[in-house]
């Protein structure tokens, strides 16, 4: 203490300049405390004042200017309570003007400036019934002050809380004699304007409050969903509302709001007994922009409209309203990305009634409509009734159609379908009875149909369980058909019943069938099928469905196998040929197969098969044979011990054809129209539906021959031509081997012949002589001259018939068809000439056109 007593002693001047300045400090400081604690105490005032008038927390954290003119307030702040749905808070709020002549209710003009007020919305509260008379209440105590008031509102922001850039605000407020008119301008960040007028004035104890909005959307990005923003940012907005607010939470009147061409509504609104009712409603709506709204994801196209529509909704309990609508669909496109398949809409019309429930809502009605189309399968026209289960968020969780009637195609249907939106899964049921098909087969690719092809079905049903469409993770497919009947000009194919069910897993499907009793009447297919039965795998990637494997099997009707294929790719992967492969075990039990064509054959048959596609329209392949004996054409053609490794091709062209090298044929003997031969041998080949034996060796009764052999399939049947050659045939084995008695002949027969078969009738042209002669016996001429034309005179027997064996020169037989009279032989015999063996009357012997079938009767063998 004595140090500064020094201190000061020493320096006298100084210490006085500075107790100078501390007492300065100190004045000012508690002329400031004192000023700083009257605002203070003037702010809690004001503020009890204004909370009182108001009927709500107000709170000033300083008045820093009060008098009769001017009040200036900073840090003003009303907390969200009774009803208020939001936090206000303000820099600062000035009130100027004649302030004292307003307090005692004259008509003097005030202006009041609040500068950078902050909105918080989500403050809390309900904004139900409470808020709703709070405004009336609050506006008609305004409209009923007499002083003339003039609000301007600056700088001012909406935090919202959303991922959206917050929303800056102006407004102004005039209120005059008897009325209030505001305005709201609201803009976001890119500057976008929308602007909210307010026009309010007293009937009685009725507000009139008209409100109408104009501008852009995006500033009212916070209230309305990401995705009608995104849809319609550059639609502009038009909205008008007029209502009349009572006493006892009521209010009525009518409101509109257009979103460009994107969305129009309007109806009448009213509020009583805190319940908020919409009626008289009626709007359109682009797709595009409602399907995002709905939680659809992709392209929606189409226009909707709504029609007396009305609506009920409790804002105090929350959740779904209750509401009932007329719905007219004019056109919609809904993509697979949007609800799992693609579905087209026309002229559909849905009377609907929502309904709350616990966790969401669901609308139901009756759908009626002039054409839906889902996944390429057309409805036209199509009722039933309608179930749709919406979620908390808005988004179908379910869709049931649960009384289906609809025509696809001409073809009836009903049913009942439903689809889990959630889960992706369909399940239904749809059958049909007595019903043509042709039409439906043609529109999904039914070629092979043509113009005047029948496909009917007695019964048709389809049951779809816990099918997911979309990702193909799971689900089934299960068809019947009854009664099933394909027919054409040409004839008919029927079965009596076929049956298909098809799982899906994890992105597979597997298909297995079963087909009772197929029979036919066509060319390409003739006769009966007990049993055909087998499966298929089908995987979907990126680029959509391929086949992996499939298998076919036929039975006949004791159970044994008559066929067994398997197809599937050449190599793994989705991509490279596909390959066929066919084994038919004991080729005896096709007999129920082409009746018309007479056969027995027991033996076996394989065939190997590779495409490019799944459609086989062009393939090749081999065909191998094991034949032990076969009797075909009704017995005339028998064949044993043949052995065949053919190559089969389809399509690729003349010239592919002809590049097609044969396979080797082999037959231990063929017998066939007074023919035996033996260790036959031939190159054949199969191009489309010919078969060919070319290089063709053979042996014949000591001779030998050569020639080719073309077989067809066609659309009228079988048909066969062959071109054959030989010499040096035994005429005598040849009679011994067919079992020919009561007369002989001798000789070394050569031939050159063209037969043919088609349509059940046989042909051929040709010669067969014997150039060396030889010897033969009466008792054979004997036979010919029971045909009356070969010796009309009987001159030639008469010559003859002390003769029982004789020599001849040379024997001569031409073969030639003729239309109308089948096939025709002329036989000429002429006598040795040197000897003269012949009677002198009788220089030859000619049958000239003997019919073949009296041959036949005459040599039974033949």
């Amino acid at each position: 203490m004595g140090t500064l007593r020094d201190w000061v002693r020493r320096h006298r001047a100084l210490a006085a300049f500075a107790a100078g300045v501390l007492l300065t400090l100190s004045a000012l400081a508690v002329v400031a405390f004192l000023v700083l604690a009257d605002q203070r105490r003037s702010a809690r005032a004001l503020s009890a004042a204004l909370s009182q008038a108001l009927k709500r927390e107000v709170q000033i954290e300083r008045v820093t200017d009060l008098g009769p003119s001017r009040v200036v307030l900073k840090g003003l702040r009303l907390p969200p309570d009774r009803g208020w749905p939001a936090e206000v808070k303000a820099e600062s709020v000035e009130a100027s003007g004649p302030l004292l002549s307003a307090a005692r209710g004259e008509g003097a003009p005030i202006r009041l400036l609040v500068t950078r007020p902050t909105i918080i919305a989500g403050g809390g509260g309900s904004a139900g019934g409470a808020a709703l008379e709070g405004l009336r209440q609050g506006l008609a105590s305004l409209v009923a002050t007499a002083p003339v008031l003039e609000v301007a509102i600056t700088g001012g922001v909406i935090v919202t809380g959303s991922a959206s850039e917050d929303t800056t605000f102006d407004a102004t407020l005039h209120k005059g004699s008897g009325e209030v008119r505001g305005e709201l301008v609201l803009r976001d960040h890119t500057r976008s304007r929308f602007t909210l007028a307010l026009d309010a004035r007293a009937e009685g104890d009725t507000i009139r409050l008209s409100l109408a909005g104009q501008g852009g959307l995006a500033p009212l990005a916070p209230w309305i969903p990401a995705s009608v923003v995104q849809a319609a940012r550059t639609a502009p907005v038009d909205l008008r509302a007029d209502l009349g607010l009572s006493p006892g939470d009521r209010a009525a009147g009518r409101a509109r709001a257009r979103l460009g061409d994107a969305l129009a509504l309007e109806g009448a609104l009213s509020f009583q007994d805190k319940r908020l009712r919409a009626s008289e409603l009626r709007g359109t709506a682009d797709l595009g922009l409602v399907g995002p709204m709905a939680g659809l994801v992709g392209p929606v196209k189409g226009h909707a409209e709504l029609a007396d529509g009305e609506l009920t909704w409790a804002p105090e309990r929350g959740g779904w309203p209750e509401a009932r609508a007329t719905l007219h669909l004019l056109d919609a496109t809904l993509p697979a990305s949007a609800v799992g398949l693609d579905v087209l809409a026309r002229g559909i019309e849905a009377k609907l009634v929502l309904a709350p429930r616990e966790g969401g809502t669901s609308v139901r009605g009756d759908l009626r409509g002039e054409r839906l189309e889902a996944a390429g399968l057309v409805l036209a026209p199509l009722a039933t009734p309608l179930r749709v289960d919406l979620d908390v968020g808005g988004s179908p969780s379910r869709v049931e159609l649960t009384g289906l009637s609809a025509a696809v195609l001409g073809t009836p249907l009903r049913g009942t379908l439903a689809y889990d939106v959630a889960h992706g899964r369909a399940d239904g049921r749809v059958e049909t009875n007595a019903v043509r098909l042709d039409a439906l087969a043609r529109h999904f690719g039914g070629d092979w149909l043509g113009p005047s092809d029948q496909l009917r079905a007695g019964s048709v049903r389809v049951v779809v369980t816990g099918l997911d469409p979309r990702g193909w993770s799971d689900g089934k497919v299960d068809a019947e058909i009854q009664g099933l009947a394909l027919r054409q000009p040409a004839g008919e194919t029927t079965v009596e019943r076929a049956h298909v069910l098809t799982t899906v897993r994890s992105g597979n499907a597997t298909i297995g069938y079963q087909v009772d009793r197929v029979r036919g009447t066509l060319p390409v297919f003739e006769g009966l099928l007990p049993r055909v039965e087998g499966s298929a795998d089908l995987g979907r990637d990126g680029r959509g469905v391929r086949l992996v494997r499939a298998t076919i099997g036929a039975r006949d009707a004791e159970g044994r196998e008559m066929l067994q294929a398997d197809l599937g790719r050449s190599a793994a992967g989705s991509t490279g040929p596909i390959r066929l492969t066919a084994r038919l075990p004991a080729l005896e039990r096709l007999g129920t197969l082409w009746p018309s064509v007479p056969r027995q054959v027991s033996g076996s048959a394989t065939v190997e098969l590779e495409s490019p596609d799944v459609a086989f329209g062009t393939y090749q392949g081999r065909l191998g044979l094991q034949v032990a004996t076969a009797e075909i054409m009704g017995g005339r053609l028998s064949l044993r011990d043949v052995s065949a490794d053919i190559p089969v091709r389809r399509g690729g062209g003349a010239s592919a054809a002809a590049d097609l090298a044969g396979g080797p044929l082999r037959v231990g003997e063929l017998v066939g129209y007074g023919a035996v031969l033996y260790d036959l041998t031939a190159r054949a080949r199969a191009v489309d539906q010919r078969l060919t034996l070319s290089d063709l060796h053979y042996g014949l009764y000591s001779g030998e021959g050569r020639g080719t052999i073309d077989l067809e399939l066609g659309a009228d049947g079988p048909t066969a031509r062959a071109r054959i050659t030989g010499e040096g045939v035994r005429i005598d084995e040849f009679m011994a081997a067919y079992g020919i008695h009561g007369g002989t002949m001798t000789g070394l027969l050569r031939y050159d012949l063209d037969m043919r078969y088609g349509g059940g009738r046989f042909g051929a042209d040709g010669r067969l002589d014997v150039p060396e002669g030889g010897t033969v016996t009466i008792e054979l001429l004997d036979r010919l001259f029971s045909w009356a034309q070969a010796d009309p005179t009987g001159v030639v027997r008469t010559a003859l018939s002390n003769l029982r064996t004789f020599d001849y020169r040379a024997a001569d037989m031409t073969v030639r068809t003729v239309e109308s009279r089948g096939i025709l032989v002329t036989l000429k015999l002429e006598g040795q000439r040197i000897l003269g063996i012949f009677p002198p009357r009788v220089k030859e012997i000619n049958v000239v056109e003997m019919p073949i079938g009296f041959l036949a009767t005459q040599f039974p063998g033949l």
